[in-house]
């Protein structure tokens, strides 16, 4: 899945024993973007802006949200809107918290 600003993968795990009933959560940006600080940055942006819906993820799911050249500069508003609606058209927003 994509849209203008990012690109998200993602991939259910089979393997349960360990009881890790959590979804876990990357973040990655590219070079191309620019520095490590300005990549660094765009990061920490997509971090604060994934954990209000942390909750609301359904569980056994690796995610990796990939920065693109034009998130650079956008609004923290902006970031979690997108990554809100690509989480929705992937499925992946458990639906008895979205109430």
């Amino acid at each position: 899945m994509y849209d203008r600003y990012l690109v998200l993968s993602y991939i259910k795990r089979e393997n349960r024993e360990k009881n890790i009933d959590t979804t876990r959560i990357g973040f990655a940006v590219s070079r191309k973007l620019g520095g490590a600080v300005d990549r660094n940055k765009v990061k920490r942006i997509m971090r604060e802006a994934i954990k209000p819906q942390v909750n609301k993820i359904k569980p056994y799911y690796d995610i990796i949200f990939i920065g693109k050249r034009k998130i650079k500069g956008i609004s923290y508003g902006d970031v979690e809107k997108s990554m809100l609606v690509l989480l929705m058209k992937a499925g992946l927003l458990d639906k008895d918290e979205m109430k």
